[in-house]
């Protein structure tokens, strides 16, 4: 038996990022967050998106937009320190557009990428209306945490349908 890393492989980081914040999303709502399951997940994420930029006979273009997903993800957790509202808006940004990049490769995921960019809008809204304290909300956070919550399982959902599209393709291949 040959173990080969495929799409199927990098579609599966991206299903264990989504589930690493979820995790991270339940264990802040119960009051004990856990900071390195976020790292885990900006790590897998920026990763699935570098290595399917870098997938073995795939146009450039293609290429060039898995590398754009990796650079919002980028700036999201690390180029803009003193701008946090910047930061949560960018933060929204990468799981739809590697979504709307998927769409486009011809993966049916339209129920996928309208709840996942519904669920990042509501995140992102959230997140800036807790940090800013727009009414009353203070630094409670649970309002985020929730909105969190839907916005990784839309993560999850599209991660699953690629990976499972992704593996009935390898098996009408025989590979």
């Amino acid at each position: 038996m040959k173990a080969t890393v495929t799409r199927k492989t990098y579609y599966l980081m991206g299903l264990v990022a989504a589930c690493c914040t979820m995790a991270g999303a339940f264990f802040a709502l119960s009051g004990d967050p856990i900071a390195p399951l976020e790292s885990v997940a900006f790590a897998l994420t920026g990763l699935m998106f570098l290595f399917l930029a870098a997938v073995k006979g795939s146009p450039t273009r293609e290429k060039q937009k898995y590398f754009l997903c990796f650079l919002v993800t980028l700036a999201a957790n690390v180029l803009f320190p003193g701008l946090p509202t910047l930061n949560y808006i960018l933060m929204a940004l990468p799981w739809p557009l590697f979504g709307w990049f998927e769409l486009n490769r011809g993966n049916p995921v339209v129920r996928q990428l309208r709840l996942l960019a519904f669920g990042e809008a509501l995140a992102a809204v959230a997140r800036v209306a807790v940090a800013l304290n727009v009414a009353g909300l203070g630094r409670s956070g649970w309002l985020y945490y929730a909105m969190e919550i839907l916005a990784c399982t839309a993560r999850g959902w599209l991660a699953l349908t690629l990976y499972r599209q992704e593996d009935r393709r390898q098996q009408e291949k025989g590979e």
